[in-house]
């Protein structure tokens, strides 16, 4: 059974918390909440500081006035904190906005902004956003903008445009997935003869090459349409079939 007080709430092993953590008076504000392992919360949860371990699932937003940790589980809404956003093992279905946000071994069904985005093999079915610094390693995502300073390794993108702002360092080249020939695994990759500056962007971008652009949109509807099936999709099946490789396989046909 949940424990509450005016400094924190824990939620127990497998309970179904019927409603939303939010706090009811002032003296409630600053109080941590800890989700544990394998537990529903029906509502979403505001808190100082807010955990949430492995296969919890909250079916509403998490926002925290310091900090979100999350070990595993799913969160079915956006997530939002002031400092900093740590992902590991998990699934979020809404967009997610902090300070500082390192993601890693996860899926996230929306768009990353943050000053300071540290992204490891994890799938972003959004756009990412860094108002400061950018780190992806073997990721796939829609598109990226930086600002002042990124460093891409090993990362895919689904549309074939990014923005890349500032000082970068390009450790490999980027692959469009979404646009391959003959259903081989062979892929447009993006490099340093890619980018171009335009009315202040620095783009990484196709549009510089001649595309035949039949072939290009019925490649992106594809996309869109297996987008759509993942919001449904348990958190063990999503990690298991959206990775890197297998979202890749999804886009040939």
């Amino acid at each position: 059974m949940a424990r509450k007080d005016e400094t924190g709430v824990i939620i127990e092993e497998n309970e179904n918390y019927e409603t939303k953590i939010i706090p009811t008076k002032h003296s409630e504000i600053n109080r941590k909440v800890k989700v544990k392992n394998n537990a529903t919360i029906e509502g979403g949860i505001y808190g100082k500081k807010i955990e949430i371990n492995n296969q919890a699932r909250v079916k509403g937003p998490l926002m925290a006035k310091k900090s979100v940790q999350l070990r595993g589980g799913k969160i079915d809404s956006d997530i939002g904190s002031i400092e900093k956003t740590e992902i590991k093992e998990a699934s979020i279905i809404g967009t997610v906005i902090s300070k500082r946000i390192n993601i890693k071994d996860s899926i996230i069904y929306g768009n990353l902004i943050g000053s300071r985005v540290i992204i490891k093999n994890s799938v972003v079915l959004g756009n990412i956003i860094s108002k400061k610094e950018l780190n992806l390693k073997k990721t796939t995502c829609f598109t990226f903008k930086s600002k002042e300073k990124s460093e891409i390794k090993n990362v895919e993108l689904i549309l074939p445009q990014a923005i890349i702002n500032g000082e970068y360092e390009l450790k490999s080249n980027v692959k469009i997935i979404s646009i391959n020939k003959n259903g081989k695994d062979t892929y447009p990759e993006l490099g340093q003869e890619d980018i171009y500056k335009h009315e202040g962007n620095r783009y990484l971008t196709l549009s510089n090459r001649i595309m035949d652009l039949t072939k290009v949109t019925k490649k992106m509807n594809n996309v869109y349409e297996a987008i759509e099936k993942l919001i449904s999709k348990d958190p063990k099946e999503i990690h298991s079939n959206y990775s890197q490789e297998k979202l890749r396989e999804k886009f040939k046909k």
